[in-house]
């Protein structure tokens, strides 16, 4: 919860400063001309979301959007191994969890996954150091 807790500190204390930033705007033409196009090119914005990275990323040919991605928070944060092995978030933040009781596995693992993703609905699957399933556990 405190994770919650402070990226719901930190949205707040963003928007006093944004509010200040906008302030200081003086009214003007825009600083690029609008009546140049680019023939072809490729754009990437990158920010950081209340859950994590959020990138955008465009090719853009004459007046059309030849091709848009979004990676989401979530999309980092659960995502596979990447190809050296590297564990995402979540997937680190899980291991090595102490689980006393049985019955508390379910409110164990579901506050650490909703620590990084408060909106996740998902399933769970235990696996054994074979890979089999032990257990499939749906919050």
């Amino acid at each position: 919860m405190d994770r919650i807790v402070a990226r719901s500190r930190e949205t707040l204390q963003i928007a006093e400063l944004m509010e200040k930033w906008l302030a200081q705007l003086e009214p003007g033409p825009p600083p690029i001309s609008q009546s140049e196009k680019p023939v072809k090119t490729k754009v990437t914005a990158t920010t950081d979301a209340m859950r994590g990275a959020l990138l955008h990323q465009a090719e853009i040919e004459g007046e059309e959007v030849s091709s848009y991605q979004i990676i989401t928070p979530t999309v980092w944060n659960f995502s596979p191994k990447d190809k050296l092995g590297r564990r995402e978030p979540v997937e680190n933040a899980l291991v090595g969890t102490k689980i006393p009781n049985a019955n508390l596995l379910t409110t164990i693992l579901g506050r650490i996954i909703r620590s990084f993703d408060p909106c996740i609905s998902c399933a769970t699957h235990v696996l054994n150091v074979e890979g089999e399933i032990e257990e499939k556990v749906t919050f």
